[in-house]
């Protein structure tokens, strides 16, 4: 598994499963299974109050199993969280999620911070706005997979992880994510 952004971000890997009979974009994603991906801290993960996007494929093997999705501050109490629950994905920290329509289909998932208002979408639409003065201010790099201590690992494929430090889906916008 390898990070394709501009930055080039070395990426530890604890027995992820690179897959070629599972992928939404580019040919195959990664499977996790009680394993997870580890990118070490770095500035492009400290968005303190500006705007900012999360947003990957999922394809879950189990939605009603307590999960990490990905923890941008790597088991620590100060979040982003994006986990999943009894069929919903939620952005912990303000508590948005996109259920109930959560399957073990393919989905896009995005969360953004645009002018101080957090959204969460599935599939292009959105589901949940709140105001918040969240800051994030992570030190401990971006962990996929799991998240709290490593007590919650995810079961799954995960595909085209993408972090911003932009909000590339302002005001409620609907789009098309790409296939």
């Amino acid at each position: 598994t390898t990070d394709s952004g501009a930055t080039g971000h070395t990426v530890t890997n604890t027995s992820v499963v690179r897959s070629s009979t599972e992928s939404k974009y580019g040919g195959y994603s990664a499977y996790f299974s009680s394993a997870n991906l580890f990118i070490p801290h770095h500035a492009d993960w400290t968005f303190g109050t500006g705007d900012w996007t999360v947003e990957l494929w999922i394809k879950s093997a189990n939605i009603s199993t307590h999960a990490g999705i990905i923890d941008i501050n790597k088991y620590s109490t100060a979040l982003p969280v994006i986990n999943q629950n009894a069929g919903a994905v939620t952005f912990q920290h303000v508590g948005l999620s996109v259920s109930p329509a959560f399957t073990t289909a393919w989905h896009h998932l995005a969360f953004t911070k645009d002018s101080g208002t957090v959204r969460s979408y599935l599939d292009g639409v959105q589901k949940e706005s709140v105001v918040s003065s969240y800051s994030q201010s992570s030190t401990n790099g971006v962990i996929l997979g799991n998240y709290y201590n490593g007590n919650y690992p995810y079961t799954g494929y995960i595909d085209e992880v993408r972090i911003s430090n932009v909000s590339r889906y302002p005001s409620g916008t609907t789009f098309t994510p790409n296939q």
